[in-house]
């Protein structure tokens, strides 16, 4: 039995076992926080008010490891959010 597809979450099932749930913030006043925006017919993701206040202290970190399919070794540079504090 098929279970109910999920369009705003990408799974990477290799030894990983990584998944990740798309985020926007809401695109107008109307917006359900919680619910999901469709933006293509096989891609969602869910409104997420306060968003933007992750990023306003973004820091540049380097991830290094081995890649979601856990084979190869690689880094690569990433905004995260930051502690907030001055």
């Amino acid at each position: 039995m098929a279970g109910k597809p999920t369009l705003q979450r990408w799974a990477a099932l290799g030894a990983a076992g990584v998944t990740v749930d798309f985020l926007v913030p809401p695109p107008d006043a109307g917006a359900r926080a919680g619910g999901l925006l469709h933006i293509e017919g096989d891609l969602a993701a869910i409104v997420t008010p306060g968003l933007g206040l992750a990023f306003r202290d973004r820091e540049r970190v380097t991830l290094r490891g081995p890649t979601a399919s856990g084979y190869r070794w690689t880094s690569c540079a990433a905004s995260v959010s930051g502690s907030g504090r001055p």
